[in-house]
């Protein structure tokens, strides 16, 4: 016979799971930091400035842990931005890494 859960239950594993996601998320910023520290030459997207021009926002500007810049960035942006570096380094890489598939 199986013990219904309660709303303590519940309420635990809430808990548990919204720790577990901070974890996360502090796993993914302290990568997103790494990877623009030792990558501060790679465009992460383009902004226009006060002329109508094209400029790149190199990963560099992330570097510093400012209160503007790194924590304003949900955790998307921060996985989009690493996944574009991951793309910069595997295209200037010569050796190209086996995939495995399952």
């Amino acid at each position: 016979m199986t013990k219904r859960k309660t709303a303590d239950d519940y309420r635990r594993e809430l808990h548990s799971l919204k720790l577990e996601e901070i974890a996360i998320q502090k796993r993914i910023r302290k990568r997103f930091l790494e990877l623009c520290k030792l990558n501060p030459d790679v465009a992460l997207y383009q902004i226009v400035d006060a002329t109508n021009k094209n400029v790149p926002v190199l990963a560099g500007w992330f570097c510093d842990e400012s209160p503007v810049r790194v924590p304003t960035l949900d955790v998307n942006a921060q996985l989009r931005y690493i996944e574009t570096i991951e793309k910069h380094l595997a295209s200037i890489h010569p050796h190209k890494q086996l995939e495995i598939t399952y």
